[in-house]
């Protein structure tokens, strides 16, 4: 138990806090990410810039706590109670809400290293910046969505679907392409390098300028 704790900037990762008291707790800009808080008592706890990033907080007493700005990405809200609760600016990506449904509604940032998103539709939602380095995308839909910055090294992209989608600057570098529809897409300054299976995916109409091939040749023949 720790109520009204001063927590501010600690390092808690992947630690199992379930059924803590940790209300009206201090534990801004703190690492929780992968931490246990299930059917933790958060209520008053101030909580901003903190990062929860694939977090268990199902069940959780999250009333009036302060999570503006924090990372909630891939965090499990199921079940949690959030009246009351600031999510200004709060990174809400692949976020399991506490109704069941997963939320997108602000990847900017976020942090998906790792995660399978399979034949996720993930349509024309902003991800610019994010991380989704090895990551599964297979049969994913992410046609018209903007990924620019993004990090994708060494991600499945197989079968997915990235029609029209902003990869500029994207660092692609190691990911499988195969069959990837890359058509019409943005790939401006992306990074291909060590990339598999490029022959495999349908560049048409794609940008490519100052593009970095699987062979480490720049490829300008979009400039």
């Amino acid at each position: 138990k720790c109520p009204n704790c001063n927590l501010r900037n600690s390092s808690l990762y992947k630690l199992d806090l379930a059924n803590a008291n940790l209300s009206n707790a201090n534990l801004s800009s703190s690492n929780l990410s992968d931490v246990i808080l299930r059917n933790a008592d958060l209520s008053g706890a101030v909580l901003n810039i903190a990062d929860l990033s694939n977090a268990n907080l199902q069940y959780s007493n999250l009333r009036k706590a302060d999570l503006n700005g924090s990372d909630l990405s891939r965090a499990d809200l199921r079940k949690a109670k959030l009246f009351g609760a600031k999510l200004d600016r709060a990174i809400l990506c692949h976020t399991n809400m506490p109704d069941g449904k997963r939320n997108y509604s602000n990847c900017s940032g976020a942090n998906l290293y790792n995660a399978n998103l399979a034949r996720t539709n993930l349509y024309n939602i902003n991800l610019f910046e994010v991380n989704l380095g090895r990551a599964d995308l297979s049969h994913a839909n992410i046609a018209r969505s903007n990924l620019r910055g993004a990090n994708l090294t060494a991600s499945n992209l197989s079968h997915a679907n990235f029609k029209n989608a902003n990869l500029s600057r994207t660092d692609l570098t190691g990911s499988n392409l195969n069959m990837t529809n890359l058509s019409g897409s943005n790939l401006i300054g992306a990074d291909m390098r060590k990339a598999i299976y490029l022959s495999n995916a349908n560049l048409h109409g794609a940008v490519l300028c100052h593009t970095w091939m699987p062979d480490g040749k720049e490829n300008n023949s979009g400039c």
